[in-house]
């Protein structure tokens, strides 16, 4: 048999990637990559603002996201008044509007956010997303959105590549796309660190506040304003530079660089616009300078950690410190002139040579008297790791303690559902809470002691004599009042589930539906789990919806690694390269399958 199996990392990229690309319409060749400018579009969004005392009235502009959960970056004039310092309403909420995953369509109004953290000096705005516009259900930890990957916005020069992405007035209502070339800098102040970068690229009303990508499809700045000269009929836009936002981001958001050097840090801005924008621990450093051993606790009688961090901005000279405490009490405190140039990764460490201490471990680090990062961790048994619960697996029953026909759709009249789930970092005593939400609403909330010790696997369940009712449930776990994990099943809709032993091995061909004696290779087949909505799914893109999936070979034939339940209903998703993609929310295994089963699945040329 002629097969050839997909990896299951490679298989949830590939088919965001595919299905984009099969949609949309051939592009003149371009600096940034397909994938990276896709990544890119739909990590923009669509900010609306009500101003507070006009009905109807609203302030739009665009943002973008930084993190999957909920952090938007805008600026500060789409959330108020820049000469007055005021919102444009109290407590400083606005809309955000989602582009569709084909990029074609206008997007969707879905979330409610507020904004956490303002410069009015820089005109940006940090939001958080809140909740939904038209639901009280409860946010997940983590949102079904894309996130930008930030850049580094020192690195450009004149006659880079730099696009903008937003929502301009002129555009109508879908996202915009805009090429240009980096113009030039503006310094206003005078001192050596550019407030602005100039391009041809367009930025006009409504761009406001959105992405300024480099060639790689990492966020370089946020497009604020244009400047256009009727008589030449020229235009110069403005970018804010990532960079001089960064503090503000460290201020409140876990970015795709890496989470903020410490929750409890309050980190200073620099005038000139100085940043470090990440901590690491770790055994020992190669001689790069690079993290080996990277960790939050470390063993006892360990006798040296190492801090390497990331840095921008920076001159040589300027006075540096670092400060070291151990439980509060503080250890090491030096100052020295900054030699490590403008940008790069440097690192300080401790080091006793009787072993360091058992205890937990503070860094401070200031340059120029402002503090810019700080950051912790742990020695020996006196620093436990807060507590860490795995995912949870849902079923239908346990044996032996472990779970029987696993799933996230479980079938009308059900009595009883099972979570299961590994855990490390506890301790008998503490406290530690259930709640279970049905369609939002709490259906059982029990608070109990922990008595399982401190690490291993657990098992609950939520139980009725009568039958569960259908509908949408969501499970979150709390260790002294934190939530540390959730997941969500449902109930009803999804039929009768076929007995697990009932399996087919499934294998095919796809062709072109004009010349089926044309294989089609390297097509992705994709099959969801039973109850998963396939509208939803390429929505949000959520690898764990995925059950199998393979990729033809170079005759077009395919085995997936999993067998499918006879009566079972999957969504499955066809995509390949130049063809129309195929979309099929309910495709079920006859109960009379042979074993193996075989399909063949025709594309149409687009």
């Amino acid at each position: 048999m002629r097969t050839r199996t997909l990896r299951w990392t490679w298989l949830a990229g590939l088919a965001v990637v595919g299905l984009l690309a099969v949609m949309a319409a051939t592009a003149p060749a371009r600096a940034v990559s397909r994938d990276a400018l896709n990544r890119a579009l739909l990590a923009t969004v669509r900010v609306a603002v009500p101003v507070e005392g006009k009905r109807d009235t609203y302030s739009t502009g665009s943002g973008t996201i930084l993190s999957r959960d909920g952090y938007v970056l805008t600026n500060f004039h789409v959330m108020g008044d820049i000469e007055r310092n005021k919102l444009y309403n109290r407590k400083g909420a606005a809309f955000i509007a989602i582009n569709p995953t084909n990029l074609k369509g206008a997007p969707t109004w879905i979330y409610v956010a507020e904004m956490v953290k303002g410069d009015p000096k820089l005109d940006l705005a940090l939001l958080k997303i809140t909740g939904y516009m038209n639901s009280d259900d409860p946010l997940p930890a983590s949102l079904p959105l894309t996130a930008i990957e930030l850049g580094n916005s020192d690195d450009l020069a004149i006659g880079d590549e730099l696009s903008v992405i937003g929502f301009p007035g002129l555009g109508g209502d879908t996202v915009t796309f805009t090429q240009g070339k980096v113009s030039g800098f503006l310094d206003e102040d005078g001192n050596g660190v550019f407030e602005w970068i100039k391009t041809d690229a367009e930025v006009n009303h409504g761009n406001s506040g959105g992405l300024a990508i480099d060639e790689n499809g990492k966020m370089v700045g946020v497009p604020t304003a244009g400047y256009s000269d009727t008589q030449s009929i020229g235009k110069i836009s403005l970018v804010r530079p990532i960079n001089l936002a960064l503090p503000l981001i460290r201020a409140g958001v876990a970015t795709a660089q890496g989470p903020a050097p410490s929750a409890a840090c309050a980190v200073e801005k620099h005038p000139d616009g100085a940043v470090i924008t990440k901590v690491v621990f770790a055994e020992a450093v190669d001689r790069n300078g690079n993290p080996q051993g990277e960790a939050a606790s470390f063993d006892s009688g360990i006798d040296e950690v190492y801090a390497v961090f990331d840095f921008s901005r920076f001159r040589n000279g300027r006075e540096f410190r670092f400060s070291w405490y151990l439980d509060d009490e503080q250890v090491v405190d030096e100052t020295v002139k900054w030699n490590g140039g403008a940008s790069g990764r440097d690192w300080v460490n401790v080091f006793s040579d009787e072993g360091l201490p058992d205890g937990v471990y503070r860094l401070e680090l200031r340059y120029d008297k402002k503090l810019l990062a700080c950051g912790s961790f742990s020695v020996g048994e006196t620093a436990s790791a807060s507590p860490v619960f795995g995912p949870i697996t849902f079923a239908a029953g346990q044996r032996n303690d472990q779970p029987v026909d696993p799933g996230t759709q479980f079938p009308s009249g059900i009595r009883e559902v099972f979570a299961f789930f590994d855990y490390e970092g506890m301790a008998d005593g503490v406290s530690w809470r259930q709640v279970w939400y049905v369609d939002g609403e709490v259906g059982l909330d029990s608070e109990d002691t922990w008595d399982g010790g401190e690490a291993g696997s657990y098992w609950i369940s939520v139980y009725t004599k009568n039958g569960l009712p259908d509908g949408q449930y969501l499970l979150e776990l709390y260790v002294e009042g934190e939530l540390v994990q959730s997941g969500e099943f449902a109930i009803g809709g999804g039929g009768e589930r076929a007995p697990s032993q009932d399996e087919v091995e499934v294998v095919g061909v796809v062709v072109d539906a004009n010349r089926r004696t044309r294989p089609i290779a390297d097509a992705t087949i994709v099959f969801l789990k039973p109850g998963v909505k396939l509208d939803q799914w390429l929505r949000n893109q959520r690898e764990a919806d995925i059950y199998t999936g393979a990729v033809t070979d170079k005759d077009g034939w395919f085995q997936l690694p999993d067998p499918l339940q006879r009566g079972q209903t999957y969504p499955v998703i066809v995509v390949a390269d130049g063809y129309k993609p195929v979309a099929e929310p309910n495709f079920t295994v006859p109960k009379d399958a042979p074993d193996p089963y075989e399909l063949t699945i025709t594309l149409v040329r687009k």
